[in-house]
């Protein structure tokens, strides 16, 4: 038991030190969509091949792509920790 709560411990901290050094980032772009097929969907001139893609947006005619990352900051972090 005692191990057990050093580990949720040193976990907090981790987790503390990953709240206080990561810069999200995110960006996104309005985009319509271009044809679709039932089992497709064109997005700016990119198809992307999904019959439940295709459903979903069945009724819609813009979408808002997006990407999101924790931000570099934490990727360093991460790799300064070796092995932990």
């Amino acid at each position: 038991m005692r191990r057990a709560e050093e580990r949720s411990k040193e976990f907090r901290r981790m987790v503390d030190s990953a709240f206080r050094i990561a810069r999200p980032k995110a960006l996104y772009r309005i985009s319509r969509i271009g044809s679709r097929g039932e089992d497709a969907v064109v997005i700016d001139d990119q198809t992307f091949r999904s019959r439940v893609l295709a459903v979903n947006l069945q009724s819609v005619y813009r979408v808002f792509p997006f990407a999101v990352t924790s931000g570099r900051e934490l990727e360093e972090w991460s790799n300064s920790l070796g092995g932990a």
